[in-house]
């Protein structure tokens, strides 16, 4: 109904013959009627130039309907051209995300992952033991020292992220560092995500999982421990699982 008062509206139809006529009679007019059947024989963007040329005012109000679908069933009452129609519906259809989309994101997944979980935090908070949360979700840290993979060694698998199970770190890209956190001197590619932390009035570098965004834990550079990368990833052994039976391609060796 929207529409059809704003098509009364732009071909200069006045407020009392609306309410005189009512809006179901003004579908009817031979002058509405004319006026939009014209409006819809030719093609959608030159119909849509054409009710912008009438009254730019309108716009905004043209626009919200094209937007809402209003536009459509007008079409549909005014019973247009069936090619248009189905122009249209073309139109609907290309304008949504595509499977073959949605396989090319997946396929661009670095950690071979889904796209970030649509979990809300309550969700986390159900899935998630309480400490896990306080790191994952809420960016805590453990205790040095107390970590469960501190001090772990690997003669093969993949440490996955606590949360989502993503694939972070192969098992020869753990070292001993003495911090008292499980040290990586490199990740899997495009499994961790960086971002600057301000937090306590110092600049450290966050790392979270890409696929989820738990947080992992921190990453320096320059300590000298001898990696090509010249990186320690500081991760808390919290945030993380070992697979045993998994396994990543190789992509770097000390030197």
């Amino acid at each position: 109904m929207a529409a059809e008062l704003v098509g009364a509206r732009l071909f200069n139809l006045s407020s009392s013959n609306i309410q005189a006529k009512g809006i179901h009679q003004l579908r009817k007019a031979p002058r509405f009627r004319l006026q939009m059947s014209k409006l819809v024989s030719s093609n959608l963007t030159s119909s849509i130039h054409q009710i912008v040329h009438i009254n730019r005012l309108w716009l905004p109000v043209i626009t919200g309907i094209l937007l809402s679908g209003s536009f459509y069933s007008l079409f549909k009452k005014l019973s247009p051209p069936s090619s248009l129609r189905s122009s249209f519906s073309t139109l609907s259809i290309s304008s949504q995300p595509s499977a073959s989309c949605h396989s090319l994101k997946e396929k661009l997944s670095p950690s071979g992952m889904s796209d970030p979980l649509p979990k809300t935090e309550e969700e986390w908070r159900l899935k998630l033991t309480p400490e896990q949360f306080r790191i994952l979700r809420l960016k805590g840290t453990e205790s040095a020292g107390t970590g469960k993979y501190n001090n772990h060694q690997a003669t093969q698998g993949v440490y996955e992220c606590a949360g989502c199970g993503a694939p972070l770190y192969r098992f020869d890209h753990k070292f001993n560092s003495g911090c008292g956190w499980p040290a990586f001197f490199d990740a899997i590619p495009g499994a961790v995500s960086r971002t600057a932390d301000r937090k306590f009035g110092i600049l450290r570098t966050e790392i979270t999982c890409t696929n989820c965004g738990g947080h992992l834990g921190h990453v320096f550079e320059g300590e000298g421990y001898g990696y090509e990368t010249d990186e320690r990833h500081c991760v808390n052994s919290v945030s993380i699982k070992f697979n045993e039976q998994s396994s990543a391609p190789q992509n770097q060796t000390k030197q």
